[in-house]
């Protein structure tokens, strides 16, 4: 449900176009979607920063190892 909600939020369209141009279909789209979004999370918790909209981008990884 929340992959389907960053799919209606400004930030959210672009990631799901992106993925569905590579030919995944929608249910995978979703999938790999909720997927990103628990692993942000996870990092947030974690690593006790703030949430940054600038690791919403495809291919990008959200927390990396200094």
């Amino acid at each position: 449900m929340a992959a389907m909600g960053l799919k209606r939020c400004r930030r959210g369209q672009p990631l799901y176009d992106e993925l569905s141009k590579r030919g995944h279909p929608s249910t995978a789209v979703f999938n790999i979607l909720a997927r990103k979004l628990a692993r942000i999370a996870w990092g947030v918790f974690k690593s006790g920063r703030d949430f940054d909209p600038a690791m919403l981008k495809v291919g990008q990884a959200c927390f990396q190892q200094a």
